[in-house]
């Protein structure tokens, strides 16, 4: 793919990436999380943030919080209200503590903060199950769109990194091509577009996926 295509990639997915809504986690305890946390929530409810890489962590124990939207970058974000307690987790390091008594924001985007609530019953992770097939897959995809959406796509996929990249090529944009990846028996978003369309779908950061790759991979399925 050329220097100006690539650009153009790049420039298109950042735009839409600042205005998709991403979706926090409930009840489902994140994958990862070291060891050392202490196990009793102090309030009712305990928010936990990572970085992409899992090696900052950051907990809150509230007794309220909200969401909202920032009005200069327009992202959402949780904002926690006093007293909290905070944990904090750096790799190589334990868990530091500090009681808080301020207003604190969430850090990381949504898709990777976990809300939690005392006393209301825990779900456990989704397992990778059955992988699912090329076909499959690609009717999941199709599936999320509804009637009149689909009639402006087309839709392919193909084997890619352990999983199915199922691509969607918009009839009327050229670089308009979203992409989904299945892990398993689950499809996951991977450059956000068309992601309203199809909301299901929790956007993936997994370290297997290159963007500007499966980009070129859809490229060659046209």
């Amino acid at each position: 793919m050329g220097r100006i295509c690539r650009l153009t990639l790049i420039i298109t997915f950042l735009l839409i990436m600042q205005s998709v809504l991403y979706a926090i986690t409930y009840q489902i305890p994140p994958t990862g999380l070291p060891a050392g946390l202490p196990a009793q929530i102090n309030g009712k409810y305990r928010i936990i943030e990572h970085d992409r890489k899992g090696k900052t962590w950051i907990a809150y124990d509230v007794r309220s919080w909200k969401k909202f939207t920032d009005s200069t970058y327009s992202e959402e974000s949780i904002m926690m209200y006093p007293p909290i307690h905070y944990y904090l987790f750096l790799e190589g390091n334990k868990w530091d503590y500090e009681a808080v008594n301020k207003p604190i924001e969430t850090t990381f985007r949504n898709e990777l903060v976990t809300v939690i609530e005392k006393g209301k019953a825990l779900k456990m992770p989704l397992s990778d199950g059955k992988p699912l097939t090329r076909n499959e897959a690609q009717k999941i995809v199709m599936k999320a769109f509804n009637p009149y959406n689909k009639q402006l796509w087309s839709f392919a996929s193909a084997d890619y990194r352990g999983g199915v990249l199922v691509c969607a090529f918009s009839k009327h944009l050229p670089n308009g091509i979203g992409i989904w990846w299945a892990k398993g028996n689950k499809v996951f978003n991977v450059n956000g577009i068309a992601r309203g369309k199809t909301k299901k779908f929790e956007l993936t950061f997994d370290k297997n996926i290159d963007v500007p790759e499966a980009f070129d991979t859809c490229n060659t399925l046209r």
